[in-house]
């Protein structure tokens, strides 16, 4: 349920970081697996795409 709640939590915040297109792209491969691991692709994939959405 944790993982879930910060699941949503990360949506709403990404949705006001990222362009939609890479939104789109986060949601899609975090929720192939919501389990305890995809707590660590959360994570990974957040940092990710803020470092994508970081202007030149």
């Amino acid at each position: 349920m944790h993982c879930i709640l910060s699941f949503l939590n990360l949506t709403i915040l990404l949705s006001a970081t990222i362009s939609e297109y890479l939104f789109r792209l986060f949601i899609s491969v975090i929720t192939i697996d919501i389990d305890e691991d995809s707590f660590i692709l959360i994570k990974r994939y957040k940092y990710r795409a803020e470092i994508i959405a970081e202007p030149d």
